[in-house]
Parts: structure tokens; sequence; C-alpha cells
């Protein structure tokens, strides 16, 4: 008679093919649970030492530029997420609005957001926006925090008059990423400046500043032919006037 132990029939340490298979599964599906953990983190990671050294490039592209240093402290990265679920991300400075310190940025970058998060060239992000408020005049909105005392020194709005070859400086964010370029007013055609400065997508909303420090305009699109496309400061000034709480979702 045969022990329990010497059943010829015992099953134990036999795996079937069906149980070999759930077996790899189960290998495989721990190694894309850890790799999604990881993959993120090193992303973030990446993204964060590329932020943090264009931002060192861009201070050191402005030093001893008195104007470019002050305009580069009151820009900020914005980062908006609509109602669609969709994410856009653009260029925000601060203002005086008449009725106290507020940021701009272009209305499409934040039209119908859900969320909307902004993060200094420092990389801090301790200021919240709490109200959207866009222009149905022109291509802009204005971004209230939660804290408006926290805000830079906000940046003056030229609206004197400006002309062919006068020399700009623009500080944004394209791709998420500090940048600033200079160049020179290529056009001015009453609603709008031509300016022939780098410009990227991100770089919407970003201050056009001219050597005297003030504002000329704020950049909203790009030519086809590579020509920056900018709101003179007279209009925005208007469309800071005009500016209505957006509905949201």
């Amino acid at each position: 008679m045969l022990a329990p132990d010497d059943d010829p029939d015992d099953l134990a340490g036999f795996t079937s093919p069906m149980t070999r298979l759930l077996s790899s599964a189960r290998t495989w599906l721990a190694l894309v649970v850890v790799v999604a953990l990881i993959v993120p983190a090193g992303a973030f990671l990446a993204d964060e030492f590329d932020f943090r050294r264009s931002a060192d490039a861009v201070v050191a592209t402005l030093e001893g530029d008195r104007t470019g240093a002050e305009a580069a402290e009151t820009v900020v990265l914005v980062r908006a997420v609509g109602c669609d679920g969709r994410a856009s991300s653009g260029t925000a400075f601060v203002v005086d609005t008449g009725a106290g310190p507020a940021l701009l940025t272009n209305r499409h970058v934040v039209a119908n957001a859900r969320i909307v998060g902004v993060r200094a060239l420092d990389g801090s992000t301790r200021l919240r926006v709490t109200g959207v408020r866009t222009s149905s005049t022109a291509d802009v909105a204005v971004l209230e925090v939660d804290d408006p005392a926290a805000l830079p020194p906000a940046l003056a709005l030229g609206t004197g008059t400006r002309a062919v070859g006068d020399a700009v400086r623009l500080i944004g964010f394209p791709a998420a990423t500090p940048f600033t370029a200079a160049g020179r007013i290529a056009e001015v055609t009453g609603p709008r400046l031509l300016l022939e400065v780098e410009v990227a997508p991100g770089a919407s909303g970003s201050p056009v500043v001219a050597d005297d420090g003030q504002v000329v305009g704020q950049v909203h699109a790009v030519t086809e032919a590579g020509l920056g496309v900018a709101t003179p400061a007279a209009r925005l000034v208007a469309a800071i006037d005009d500016a209505r709480p957006e509905p949201g979702c």
C-alpha cells in the first residue's frame, strides 16, 4: 500500500500550463505596476530639473539687465485643466488692475477652465488662483489670487506710442519651461504688434517689455512667417476693465 505522500495522483509541485500562464501574468503585472510608479516619478524629476536649469539660464541671461530682471520676477507659469479635461499652459505677469494687483494672461489659456494653477520662475507655488475674469474684446484674462499682497511689484503698462525697430524682450514659459528672448517690433498695426522675437506654444500671455521696463504688449499668437503677435498695452488696459468672471464648468 502506498503512503499518502507516495500517491502517484498527488499534484504537489505540479503546475499546469494555465497555472504557469497566470503566474507569468502576475509577474508582468507586478512589473507594470512598478514601472507605472517609477516612470511618473522619473518624469517629474526630469521636468523639475529642466525647469530649474532653464530658470537659472534666464536669470543668467538677464544679469545686468535691470528691467529684464524686474520683469522676470513678475512672470509665472500658468497651467489649466478645462471642463473637457484638456490641459493647457501659458504665461502670466503681474499688473495693477485698478482694484489691486492681479495676474494677466491670455483668455485662450484659461477659458472654461476647471482648475488653474501658477508657478513662479523660482519654482514656488505659494499663490493660489481664486478667480478668473476674461475679456470679450481681446485675448486677455485676469487671474485673481488668494494673497495679492504676496505678488511682486506690478509691471507698468506703457500706453505711449511705439515704433518699428524698438527693442523688446519677451519672458515666458514655452513648453512650460522658463525662457527669454530679445528682438524688436517689426510692425505696428493698430490692434496688434508684430514682433521679430522667438515665440512658441506656452509663451501665450507673456509680457513684451521695452528697454524702459514698461510692458508694450502681451503675446497671444504667432504668424505663419514666425512673427510674434502681441496685443498693445493700451488695448490691454481696456480689456482689463471689461473682463468679467468666467462661468466655469
